[in-house]
C-alpha cells in the first residue's frame, strides 16, 4: 500500500540532488559511520585541547570528512546535503527507517527513498482535474493508514530551545570563546576587575539575546500551531477527527458557517468566501469557485482527436500556484461558504504539515536563506586585518621577550595578552546590545523584525517601494459614471454620471452581475471597484435562493415593500422590474486579465454571458471590427488622468435551450461596450 502510494503521488525522475517546494536545489551524499576515523579524532582531540571539537561543531563538512565515510545511498545512515548556490547551506541530516519506509528530514521538509534517489514529499503532484472529482468518494481506512506513514501528521511543529540549549549554543559562537580564552588570561595575568567586567557584559549580552530568540520561538509556535475538530469523509461515512489526522487525499467538508482552515485544499464543490489577510495581507475577502470537471476523453485528446491535448494537459493539471482561484490554504479563514449541494463545500486535501503554503512561510522564517550583507564582509575584513596586526606583534613580542632573557611562561603570557589588547573582546557585546536597541525601538513603532542580523543592513535603507495598491493611495472610491458605445458601435457616447440616465439595458445588467461580490450580515463583501460598481447601479443581491440552477439573484432595489423600483422603468426598455439569476461565475484571474458570468432573466429562456477585464485584453479577444474607433485613447485619457484602470465588458448571448457546457463552443462576441 504504502509502496502505491508512493508511486502515485510523487515525482519519479530521480537524480543525486533533492529540490524543495521553491525549487532550490541540494547536492546529496550518503554518509555511515567511519570506526577509524572516530579514533583518530578522539586521539586529535585532547592533542588540541579540544578545539578540534569546536571546529566540528561550526563546519559540517569537517565534521563528515573526519567521523564518517562516503557510501551509497541506499545503505546510508547520514545525508549530507550542500546547496548548490551560492547561500553556502551545508546540513547533516540523519536517515530513519519506519515502517520499511527510508527518509530524511532537511530543513522541516521530508524526503522519501523511492528505489534509487530521495524525493520530496510534498502532498499529491500533477493531479487531473477530474482525478481530484473522482476522489471526492473519501478514503478507505487502509489509505488513510498509508497516507499517514508516508506523510506524517498535519501539524507545524515549531520547537521552542530551552534557555540552557540556547545559552550554550550562543556560547559556542567563536566570538564567545575567543572571549573565555581572553578572560582566563587576564584572570592569570591579576587582571581581575576588567575580566570580571568583560564577563558580566558577556552574560548579559547573552541573556539578552536568548531572551529575545526564546520570545520569536514561542510566538512563531502560537502563530503556527492550529488544531481544530474537522468533518471528513472516509470509508463512504462521515466523521469528526482532528486536524492534525488528516491526510492528503481526504475528503473536507466545510460547514455553511466557515472554519479555520487546517490545510491546503482544493475545493471541489460550492462557492467559499475567505479571507486570506492572515497570508497575503489582503484585506478584501477572496471568492473561492469549485474546481472544473474535465472528463478524461478530453483530456486525452478526444476520440475524433481535434482538441489540442497539450494546451488541456497544461491547463487541465492542477497546480497550486497557477489555481488559487480553486484552492484553499492552510491558516486562512473561510467566512461563509454556499454548498452546492447538501449542507456541506467539498474540498479534497492537497496538503499538509509543513509542505503547506502556511508551512513554507513557517519554514522561511525558521530556515533563511543565508544572505551575505557588505556590512558581515566589511566586519570580517576588519577583524582579520586586526588579527595580522596581533599575529606580528605576537612574534616581534615574543622574539624581544626571549632575547631580554624572559622565561616562555612569561613570553607567551605578554604575546597572548597583546592579541587580547587588539581583538576587542567586547565587540560582539557592544554590537549585540545595539542590534538589540535598535529591535526595541522598531517595536516601539510596530515594526517586527524576525532576523535580528538585517538591523544593520536595513539601517542603510533610504526608499521603500509597495507594490500594493492602497499601500500609498487613499483608502475610498467613487464611480463617475459609465460611457456606452453609440448604438452604431463606431464611437464612444458622453459619460452617463447617474445610472438612471443609461439606455442600454443590457450595460446595467452587466455591471449589476458581472463580478464576484457576495453579502456577509447583509454587506457587501468583495472587490472595492465591484462594490463602488454595484452600488452605482442601485440594484441589489439575494443570495436566499430556491434554485440549484442559479446561485445568486441581481435585481432593481426595490424602495418599499411595493412594485416601485429605484431605476427609471424605461432604462429596462420592455423589461419591467427584472431578475436576473447568476448561474455561473468564472472568478478574476490576472493570468487572462479578465472575469466572466453567465446569466439568465428568470421570466425566459434566454442566456447572457458576460466578460469584463483590461481594455488589452477585451479587444483582443473581439472582432477587430466591433472595436469603437479611438477605443485605447479613451482609455489612456480617463487612466493619465487619476482615474483607476476602467473595465470594459463584452456580451455574448445564446438561447437558453442551445447553450450547452462545450469546450469547442464558444460564442460569437458581437457586441463591445464599456
Amino acid at each position: 500500500m504504502v509502496e502505491t502510494e508512493r508511486t502515485h503521488l510523487m515525482h519519479t525522475h530521480i537524480t543525486p540532488t533533492i529540490t524543495d517546494d521553491s525549487d532550490t536545489t541540494f547536492r546529496i551524499t550518503g554518509l555511515r559511520l567511519s570506526i577509524p576515523k572516530i579514533l583518530l579524532t578522539c586521539l586529535l582531540t585532547p592533542c588540541t585541547g579540544g578545539f578540534l571539537l569546536l571546529l566540528l561543531h561550526w563546519y559540517p563538512s569537517l565534521r563528515a570528512r573526519l567521523t564518517l565515510t562516503q557510501t551509497s545511498l541506499s545503505t546510508a545512515r547520514f545525508m549530507y546535503v550542500e546547496a548548490t548556490d551560492e547561500s553556502e547551506v551545508k546540513a547533516i541530516s540523519t536517515v530513519m527507517e519506519d515502517e520499511g519506509m527510508r527518509f530524511f528530514q532537511f530543513q522541516n521538509m521530508k524526503y522519501l527513498w523511492a528505489g534509487t534517489g530521495y524525493s520530496l514529499i510534498n502532498g499529491i503532484q500533477n493531479a487531473r482535474f477530474s482525478d481530484l472529482h473522482d476522489m471526492s468518494g473519501g478514503l478507505s481506512s487502509s489509505e488513510v493508514f498509508g497516507r499517514f506513514l508516508t506523510y506524517g501528521r498535519n501539524v507545524i511543529h515549531v520547537p521552542v530551545p530551552s534557555y540552557i540549549k540556547l545559552f550554550f549554543r550562543e556560547l559556542l559562537q567563536p566570538f564567545y570563546i575567543f572571549q573565555i580564552c581572553a578572560v582566563v588570561l587576564w584572570m592569570v595575568d591579576e587582571y581581575q576587575t576588567y575580566a570580571t567586567a568583560i564577563i558580566i557584559i558577556s552574560v548579559g549580552s547573552i541573556g539578552i539575546t536568548i531572551y529575545e530568540q526564546r520570545k520569536q520561538s514561542s510566538k512563531i509556535r502560537s502563530m503556527a500551531a492550529a488544531s481544530n475538530l474537522v468533518t471528513v469523509k472516509r470509508d463512504g461515512e462521515t466523521a469528526d477527527i482532528d486536524s492534525s489526522d488528516l491526510v492528503p487525499g481526504d475528503v473536507l467538508l466545510i460547514p455553511k458557517v466557515g472554519m479555520l482552515m487546517p490545510c491546503d485544499a482544493v475545493l471541489v464543490s460550492g462557492l467559499a468566501i475567505v479571507n486570506e489577510c492572515a497570508l497575503t495581507g489582503e484585506s478584501v475577502p477572496a471568492t473561492k469557485a469549485p474546481l472544473p470537471y474535465i472528463s478524461k476523453l478530453i483530456y486525452d485528446g478526444g476520440e475524433d482527436g481535434e482538441v489540442d491535448a497539450q494546451k488541456i494537459s497544461e491547463d487541465m493539471v492542477y497546480n497550486g500556484n497557477s489555481h488559487k482561484k480553486y484552492s484553499l490554504y492552510s491558516g486562512t479563514n473561510v467566512i461563509q461558504g454556499k454548498p452546492s449541494v447538501g449542507e456541506y463545500l467539498v474540498a479534497i486535501v492537497m496538503r499538509t504539515g509543513f509542505s503547506t503554503f502556511k508551512g513554507s512561510l513557517i519554514r522561511y522564517i525558521l530556515c533563511p536563506k543565508p544572505t551575505k550583507f557588505e556590512f558581515e564582509s566589511d566586519a570580517q575584513r576588519f577583524i582579520a586585518m586586526l588579527s595580522a596586526f596581533a599575529a606580528c606583534g605576537f612574534a616581534y613580542t615574543f622574539y624581544i621577550s626571549l632575547k631580554l632573557g624572559g622565561t616562555i611562561w612569561k613570553t607567551m603570557r605578554l604575546s597572548l595578552d597583546l592579541i587580547t589588547v587588539v581583538v576587542p573582546p567586547a565587540l560582539p557585546a557592544a554590537l549585540t546590545i545595539g542590534v538589540v536597541y535598535a529591535i526595541q525601538r522598531l517595536q516601539k513603532s510596530k515594526i517586527f523584525c524576525i532576523d535580528p542580523q538585517r538591523v544593520n543592513f536595513c539601517g542603510k535603507v533610504q526608499h521603500i517601494c509597495f507594490d500594493k495598491t492602497g499601500t500609498l493611495t487613499e483608502d475610498g472610491l467613487s464611480v463617475q459614471g459609465v460611457i456606452p458605445v453609440s448604438e452604431s458601435g463606431k464611437g464612444f457616447l458622453s459619460m452617463v454620471k447617474e445610472p438612471t440616465l443609461a439606455t442600454n439595458d443590457k450595460l446595467l445588467v452587466a455591471m449589476a452581475s458581472c463580478h464576484e461580490l457576495t453579502t456577509i450580515e447583509n454587506e457587501l463583501v468583495g472587490d472595492p471597484l465591484d462594490i463602488e460598481m454595484f452600488r452605482f447601479t442601485g440594484w441589489e443581491i439575494v443570495e436566499d435562493v430556491e434554485n440549484a440552477f442559479v446561485s445568486a439573484v441581481v435585481r432593481p432595489k426595490r424602495i418599499s415593500n411595493t412594485d416601485s423600483f429605484f431605476c427609471n422603468p424605461e432604462v429596462l426598455g420592455e423589461l419591467n422590474a427584472p431578475e436576473v439569476g447568476i448561474i455561473r461565475t468564472f472568478p478574476f484571474s490576472s493570468d487572462v486579465q479578465r472575469m466572466s458570468v453567465v446569466v439568465k432573466y428568470l421570466h425566459d429562456d434566454d442566456m447572457f454571458a458576460f466578460c469584463k477585464g483590461s481594455p488589452e485584453m477585451i479587444s483582443h479577444l473581439s472582432d477587430k471590427e466591433t472595436v469603437p474607433k479611438k477605443f485605447f485613447s479613451n482609455f489612456g485619457g480617463l487612466h493619465e488622468g487619476g482615474v483607476p484602470r476602467p473595465r470594459v465588458w463584452v456580451e455574448k448571448t445564446a438561447s437558453g435551450h442551445n447553450l450547452a457546457w462545450d469546450p469547442n463552443r464558444y460564442p460569437v462576441i458581437h457586441r463591445i461596450g464599456p
